[in-house]
């Protein structure tokens, strides 16, 4: 497949299981390298740029989050863990954490347990949003990330992803359609190869009236 990304873009990544989205995302982050082509950053191919650079370039948010026995916010900030407690807190809040750490006996304080024993699939998704938007990459790619989350707290989030996040561009892998409201353009892959590229808003941000996916 060809496929070029634009900087500050938001695009939704769809097809069926087995289609190659989250493959074409760890190659994205160099979790490997292509076999045949080349994928590059700002016209610069990956494997000519240092693993560490790239980790600052890039956050992912999967379905599968690891969770560690810590009090919350140590495994919030683990990606900076240097960032005042006032800005994970206003974070945790952006990612629709409030009623969960209010839950809490002692709040963020409060240790989670081993794997994260006391949180929900949910809960854990939203923990991995909250320590993306905290690493502020120029790349935040979300695989199934919001699978959890229901369609009205996915739409609060993406309201505070793109706040928190203006000049990122956003990859999207996803089953669920109604977050094309949210996107640009959506690319449907099936076996490996792109079959759609629609462009559904503007520059400005309007939808595209012809779009049609």
């Amino acid at each position: 497949l060809s496929l070029t990304i634009r900087r500050w873009e938001t695009v939704e990544i769809v097809g069926e299981t087995g289609a190659g989205k989250s493959t074409l995302c760890d190659l994205i982050l160099r979790l490997y390298n292509p076999q045949q082509g080349i994928v590059c950053v700002n016209g610069i191919p990956l494997d000519q740029i240092e693993k560490k650079s790239c980790r600052k370039i890039f956050a992912l948010c999967s379905q599968e989050t690891i969770v560690f026995n810590n009090r919350l916010l140590e495994d919030i900030r683990i990606v900076r863990p240097e960032t005042p407690r006032k800005e994970v807190l206003k974070i945790a809040k952006a990612v629709g954490m409030s009623s969960y750490i209010n839950s809490l006996n002692q709040g963020v304080d409060t240790w989670i347990g081993d794997r994260g024993a006391h949180c929900s699939g949910g809960q854990r998704q939203l923990i991995a949003l909250a320590r993306a938007l905290l690493q502020k990459p120029e790349v935040l790619i979300l695989d199934e990330a919001m699978s959890g989350v229901d369609v009205e707290m996915a739409r609060i989030i993406w309201q505070n992803i793109k706040k928190e996040l203006p000049g990122s561009t956003i990859l999207i892998v996803s089953h669920q359609w109604h977050l094309i409201e949210h996107c640009e353009r959506v690319v449907v892959l099936s076996e490996g190869r792109i079959v759609r590229d629609v462009m559904v808003k503007d520059n400005a941000g309007a939808a595209v009236s012809n779009a049609s996916v």
